[in-house]
C-alpha cells in the first residue's frame, strides 16, 4: 500500500478522485490463504467455520472498544467474492505500471521468521549442534571463529 501511495503521489495528481482495484494474478479463498500461510509458517492453526451470524455477533461485541479487531462492515465483505473485473473502468495495478507479484514469489521472504527456527529449519546443519557445548569434540557443524562448533 505505502508503494502504491508513493507511486500515486508521484504522478502528480493524475488519478486524484478516481476507483482503484489492485489485485494480483491469482484468487484465493480465505481457507487457501490459510492453509498457505500454515504451510510456510509450519503453525498448524486449526481452521473453524463459522456461520456469518456468528461472526456478526462477534462484529458487534468487538464494536464497542475503541478499535475493534473485528466490524460488521469487515464480516460482510467477507462474505463477498472480490475478484478483479476484467472489464473494469477503475484504475488497476497494469494502468500504474506496477507489476503483480504472485504470492508464492514472495510469501516465504516475509513469513518465514514465523517459522519455529525462522529459514535455519529448511537447511541441514544449523541445527545440528543443539544441546553441545562450544569445545564440544563431537558437534558437526564448526565456525571459522576459533574453530568453535555453531550452537
Amino acid at each position: 500500500i505505502f508503494g502504491i501511495k508513493a507511486h500515486m503521489a508521484g504522478v502528480g495528481g493524475k488519478f486524484k478522485g478516481a476507483t482503484l482495484e489492485l489485485a494480483g494474478p491469482d484468487d484465493f479463498t480465505r481457507k487457501e490463504v490459510m492453509e498457505f500461510v500454515s504451510d510456510l509458517t509450519g503453525l498448524q492453526k486449526p481452521a473453524v467455520p463459522m456461520p456469518e451470524f456468528l461472526l456478526k455477533i462477534a462484529a458487534e461485541a468487538a464494536a464497542v472498544v475503541p478499535e475493534p479487531y473485528l466490524t460488521v462492515d469487515e464480516v460482510l465483505r467477507w462474505g463477498e467474492n472480490v475478484t478483479l473485473d476484467p472489464d473494469t473502468d477503475a484504475i488497476t495495478l497494469d494502468d500504474l505500471n506496477i507489476r503483480a507479484h504472485r504470492v508464492e514469489e514472495i510469501a516465504f521472504s516475509y513469513l518465514h521468521r514465523f517459522r519455529k527456527g525462522g529459514h535455519f529449519v529448511l537447511d541441514e546443519g544449523y541445527h545440528a549442534n543443539e544441546g553441545k557445548g562450544f569445545n564440544d569434540p563431537g558437534a558437526k557443524v564448526r565456525s571459522i571463529a576459533g574453530n568453535r562448533p555453531f550452537v
